[in-house]
């Protein structure tokens, strides 16, 4: 899976609500953790949620509000 790829999986898994509650004002942060998972971070939503990067699922997700 791409970087690309674990934005839409964020996305689809709660992070477009959590930016549309922002009204979109927010950053979007997408890297890579250890040697299989992405990290997209919705700075200023307080969400994060990691990715595999084999599979595209879901490893762990969290709002910090």
């Amino acid at each position: 899976f791409t970087a690309e790829e674990a934005l839409q999986v964020a996305e689809e898994n709660g992070g477009k609500a959590a930016r549309l509650k922002e009204n979109n004002h927010c950053d979007i942060s997408v890297g890579s953790v250890g040697n299989n998972k992405w990290m997209v971070d919705y700075f200023g939503a307080g969400f994060e949620i990691l990715v595999d990067m084999f599979t595209g699922k879901v490893k762990n997700l969290k709002s910090r509000q």
